[in-house]
């Protein structure tokens, strides 16, 4: 009779029908068949330290309820036996101990392991069979590690990754199937995969692991070249021109995966072109992803250098093919004279094929098309700085653009040739080489191979070298040219035209992390459509990138080389007036976007900007918002360019263009930077209006940040000047600041000081606008002083005076007033209204400021009514804009809040 234990029990083809206790003593016959199992064995496995009153006798009741299922057992000796019994488990161990007598045992093992139908004896509940269920179990996992092993040292990997990711999720703690699974990852080209699962396995078992195990991790670090299968035979010899793959690449499983996946998803031919710049690593991965996938190609792999971008001349189609010709091994006579026919011979010997053939840096397309197999059965990999769109368009190519290394990556590349102690031992350092690399693989390899020579000499010393940016170029020169980062560069640089070699410079000069086509414009002082389409031709080298519509980037090592070829092929003067007109650019725009966010602020008079400038227009205060907001480092950066080039006037104009939009959105951070470069602009033009209206808007500043012994140096500077020079108008907005900086101090009397004298000059000057701005302060400060009928009569007449001159800003800050006056005088009900109608306001016009203080004193009134909740979530919204604004004492006050909700 035959029995299955490799899943549930049973008996023949069918399962037992018996209790439960009846299967466990048949369980147990059978595991030893025709061995005697004492009686005390079996009861010790059915109740453990638990058995019935006569458990000999209800153990021979079970055995005589097998025998009428026609089980052979016997009685012998202390206990009973099964006769004339063969077991599936049995059958497995002698088929595995037979196939590793085999030359070759992996499909006799696979074949083995088929035996198994699920968990063994997994309808067995006795508590005695854990042990044994574990230990079937365990024999199982060692003849599938086996075996997977044995597949491994064939030189298999990449298809055994989705089993192996399964068995080592269902043995989260064993180390022989995670050291296959890591190994078979490797092999696939994911490394950053593999030493994760290293990474989980050690998380998992709360120790080191083994010795073994940790050594695998190493070699998998250090890329080791041994760890990869030997590649398999050709039938027939097939060509093999594949260059070796260095040792040292890491990182980009994304695109492994993604090469991987276009050839599955075609099924025929497959071309994918890999674009980006130089030094980006096109080659490296194109070779990582052919080394590894080689079996697929059984009829060999070519390749060929198309030296699109190097120091030679381009290769002709004409030479190309002929070498792969020569490679296929057709007799130098046979070879046709004409190009097309040479194109021809070349598909038919690829014809029915299965053939890998990699073309690197490729020009264009006239130098790839008769290097492209007709038929269904090869693949295609295409490299170039160019995008070659006619590839993709034409003949089905997919396109993968290859971006920097992520930091994770890129620490990997530095670990894998220096060692991870070397690393630990400079944290500083090597964030400083990383930041100065910048992601890009040549610069990281050229750094890292630099300092390899160099064992003993600590990364600190590499690191001040690189940052240096006007030497960063010549250190990253590996001494040969295909290790010199201003070599390779300099390839895309012979293939531009004069305009796009002067856009290219001219960006590359611009401040900031971007260039939009409209500054663009102004800075090459060319029509918006002709830089764009510079700018795309551009792109299509690789040599900037449009990673948002109309807006171009490139990377830092490009903008490095692209200033240093302008400085040669540019004068001086010629670099200045571009970066004049790009000043006056973000300047006058800037300005015509304030008077659109505040219309009725007096600014000083700007003169007339660069011929070839063409500021942008903006159609409202939405279109003003949107573009300060794309354009915030940028204003920034430029206002830093124009104080660099003593451009004063520009300099400290631009303070005043931007605290319109940097007071609505409570950025106090970036106000504080332009206000100090304004002042330090102002102080160096010698001019006092300009000094008042800096030392104004820096104290203003300070005070909204809560630096109030600063604030209150600056402004009383302002206004000594203001008064100096009889500008009644400054004099005004500087109480206005006064006013805000003794309302944070707590000094509610001088705040109210300030506040009657901004009115007063307001009301001299007849301006309604600033009048009601004016009266809304006074009632605010009233209020806390707790005069609120004065309060109510001041913020009631300013609504009035907003509301007839149509101005929301100001409507919101003043029904935030009349919020606080109604809560301080107990009317709640009122105070909710007033408030949601200025928080409705305060966001409508992206007043971000108001709208914090709002939601604040929303929650504070739903919590004097017992509204919990609403009160939590007002103040958890209030806090994430204050905190975005840099406003820290109004932070700090509502986390307190916060917390006593929750005490």
């Amino acid at each position: 009779m035959r029995f299955g234990l490799l899943g549930t029990l049973v008996i023949g083809d069918g399962e037992i029908s018996v209790g439960r206790q009846q299967r466990a003593v048949l369980a147990l016959l059978v595991l030893d068949a025709g061995q005697v199992v004492a009686t005390s064995r079996i009861a010790e496995c059915l109740w453990g330290p638990h058995p019935p009153v006569s458990p000999r006798n209800t153990v021979q009741q079970y055995v005589s309820q097998l025998r009428k299922l026609g089980v052979a057992v016997e009685r012998a000796g202390q206990g009973y036996r099964v006769v004339d019994a063969s077991t599936d488990l049995e059958e497995f161990r002698d088929r595995v101990r037979a196939a590793r007598a085999l030359p070759e045992p992996v499909a006799a093992m696979r074949s083995a392991l088929t035996l198994w139908r699920g968990a063994p004896l997994a309808d067995v509940t006795a508590p005695g069979f854990d042990e044994i269920k574990t230990e079937l179990a365990e024999e199982r996992l060692a003849v599938l590690e086996e075996a997977i092993g044995l597949e491994l040292a064939a030189g298999r990997g990449a298809e055994l990754v989705p089993e192996l990711t399964a068995v080592a999720a269902e043995n989260p703690a064993r180390e022989p199937c995670h050291a296959l699974l890591m190994t078979a990852l490797y092999r696939a080209g994911r490394q950053a995969e593999a030493l994760a699962v290293f990474t989980r396995l050690r998380q998992e078992l709360g120790a080191a692991p083994s010795a073994a195990l940790r050594e695998l991790a190493d070699r998998i670090h250090r890329n080791d070249p041994d760890l990869l299968p030997e590649p398999p035979p050709r039938p027939g010899g097939g060509p093999d021109q594949l260059p070796p793959v260095t040792r040292w690449f890491t990182g980009r499983d994304a695109e492994l995966d993604q090469l991987s996946a276009s050839l599955e998803d075609s099924g025929t031919v497959v071309i994918s072109a890999i674009g980006g710049g130089g030094g980006i690593g096109k080659t490296t991965l194109a070779l990582r992803w052919a080394h590894a996938h080689a079996d697929r190609f059984p009829d060999g792999q070519l390749f060929v250098n198309l030296r699109g971008f190097d120091q030679h001349e381009p290769m002709t189609p004409e030479t190309a093919v002929r070498g792969f010709l020569d490679a296929l091994g057709v007799a130098p006579q046979r070879i046709p004279v004409e190009l097309d026919a040479q194109a021809a011979l070349y598909r038919s010997l690829l014809a029915g094929k299965r053939m890998l053939v990699v073309l690197d840096n490729a020009r264009d397309l006239d130098q790839i098309t008769p290097l492209l197999p007709g038929g269904a059965t090869c693949a295609v990999i295409v490299t170039s700085r160019h995008r070659l769109t006619g590839l993709i368009t034409h003949h089905g190519a997919s396109w993968l653009p290859l971006d920097i290394l992520d930091d994770a990556e890129a620490r990997n590349l530095l670990a894998g040739r220096l060692g991870q102690a070397r690393l630990d031992a400079e944290p500083d350092a090597v964030e400083v080489l990383l930041g100065c690399c910048a992601g890009l693989p040549l610069a990281l390899a050229i750094t890292a191979a630099r300092i390899a020579r160099h064992p003993r000499q600590p990364l600190a010393r590499f690191a001040v070298e690189l940052r240096d940016e006007t030497g960063r170029l010549a250190t990253l020169d590996g001494g040969d040219i295909p290790s010199s980062l201003r070599a390779v560069f300099s390839f895309s640089r012979v293939a531009l035209s004069t305009e796009q070699a002067r856009v290219l410079g001219l960006v590359g000069l611009a401040p900031g992390p971007d260039i939009s086509v409209p500054a663009a414009a102004s800075l090459t002082a060319l029509p918006a459509e002709q830089v764009v389409r510079v700018l795309r031709e551009l792109e299509e080298l690789s040599l900037v990138e449009e990673h948002v519509p109309d807006r171009f980037r490139m990377h830092d090592l490009t903008r490095l080389y692209a200033v240093e070829q302008a400085e040669h092929e540019q004068s001086q003067d010629e670099r200045e007036t571009a970066l004049r007109r790009l000043v006056d650019f973000y300047l006058h725009t800037a300005y015509a976007g304030d008077r659109l966010l505040n219309p009725h602020r007096r600014v000083p008079k700007l003169d007339t900007h660069s011929s070839g400038c063409t500021p942008l227009p903006l159609a409202d205060d939405s279109a003003a918002l949107a573009w300060f907001g794309a354009e915030k480092l940028h204003l920034v950066a430029v206002q830093q360019t124009a104080l660099e080039h003593d451009w004063h006037s520009p300099a400290w104009h631009m303070t005043s263009a931007t605290t319109s939009f940097l007071g609505l959105i409570g950025d106090l951070g970036t106000q504080l930077v332009v206000s100090r470069t304004g002042v330090t602009a102002a102080e160096l033009s010698g001019e006092h209006d300009p000094l008042s209206l800096t030392h104004y808007l820096l104290g203003t500043a300070y005070s909204r940040m809560g630096s109030h012994d600063k604030a209150l140096e600056h402004l009383d500077r302002a206004l000594a000047l203001a008064e100096e020079t009889g500008a009644t108008w400054r004099q005004a907005g500087i109480h206005g600041s006064l006013n805000l900086l003794w309302d944070l101090c707590g000094d509610n009397r001088r705040a109210l000081h300030h506040a009657t004298r901004m009115l007063r000059l307001y009301q001299a000057m007849a301006e309604p606008v600033w009048e009601a701005l004016s009266l809304n302060i006074v009632g605010n400060s009233a209020a806390k002083c707790g005069d609120y009928a004065m309060a109510s009569t001041h913020c009631e007449a300013s609504l009035v005076l907003f509301r007839e001159h149509r101005y929301p800003l100001g409507e919101a800050d003043t029904l935030d007033s009349l919020g606080f006056i109604a809560h301080e005088t107990g009317d709640y009900s009122t105070a909710i209204n007033y408030y949601g109608e200025a928080l409705a306001l305060s966001r409508e016009h992206g007043n971000a400021y108001v709208e914090a203080s709002v939601l604040n004193n929303l929650g504070r009134t739903h919590f004097d009514l017992g509204r919990v909740d609403e009160a939590r979530d007002h103040w958890k919204q209030a806090l994430e804009l204050y905190e975005t604004q840099g406003r820290d004492t109004e932070a700090e006050t509502v986390r307190r809040q916060l917390k006593e909700l929750d005490d």
